[in-house]
């Protein structure tokens, strides 16, 4: 058998993805990675999409042992420092700087997205980015 880990899943808090009710389920997921042998999976929350909020977010990963929490950043904070520190207390592993759903503007926000990688690396928190940007 060939592991296969998922780098890239979105389970939502309220089941539902981009307005489609009863298909993203973080249970849904754990079904699909056991009938097919996954090995794990990075969980990605993103801000704004299937009522996903940190604390939420991070309890239900937890239940599953095989999912990898990544949590939803956007720049919508009062301090992107006490953020960072409060996703890596809840147990993320990670964060995903998504520039539609996070509120980034890769021109504008230089000094903030240089900030985040900054405090990443002191907190030992992966970045993803999603470049994808139409």
């Amino acid at each position: 058998m060939i592991p296969i880990f998922d780098s890239l899943t979105h389970p939502t808090c309220d089941g539902a993805w981009l307005g489609r009710k009863g298909v993203g389920s973080f249970f849904d997921l754990h079904k699909s990675m056991e009938k097919n042998l996954y090995v794990g999976a990075c969980v990605v929350g993103l801000p704004g999409v299937g009522e996903y909020e940190h604390s939420k977010f991070a309890r239900e990963c937890k239940k599953y042992p095989k999912m990898v929490p990544i949590a939803g950043l956007s720049l919508n904070v009062s301090s992107l420092e006490k953020e960072l520190i409060s996703i890596k207390d809840l147990g993320f592993r990670g964060i995903k700087i998504h520039p539609r759903y996070g509120n980034f503007d890769l021109e504008k926000d230089k000094e903030s997205i240089i900030e985040i990688l900054n405090l990443c690396n002191k907190l030992d928190l992966i970045v993803m980015f999603c470049t994808y940007v139409a």
